[in-house]
């Protein structure tokens, strides 16, 4: 973090600058993770309210005008305990 907030203020960008932080992924329900961010920013400038669903987001948005030809089905047999993936 402190690499990335000396680049930011290479830019003219401050810490007081920032409004919001956004976490996203699966590593930001990690308590360590938040506290870590905590020691950087306001608590209540921390964002972290459906981090899979951003990533989701994310990703439509870059895929916007592209036709997704591939895709996964993710079977799970509960019976079996296991799982099978099929294209």
């Amino acid at each position: 973090m402190t690499t990335l907030l000396q680049q930011a203020r290479r830019q003219g960008i401050e810490v007081s600058d920032i409004n919001a932080v956004l976490l996203v992924g699966g590593t930001v329900q990690l308590p360590a993770v938040q506290t870590w961010v905590r020691q950087y920013f306001e608590p209540e400038k921390i964002r972290c309210d459906r981090p899979f669903e951003a990533i989701a987001q994310g990703a439509l948005q870059l895929a916007q005008g592209v036709q997704i030809k591939d895709f996964l089905y993710h079977i799970w047999y509960p019976l079996l305990g296991s799982s099978s993936q099929t294209p």
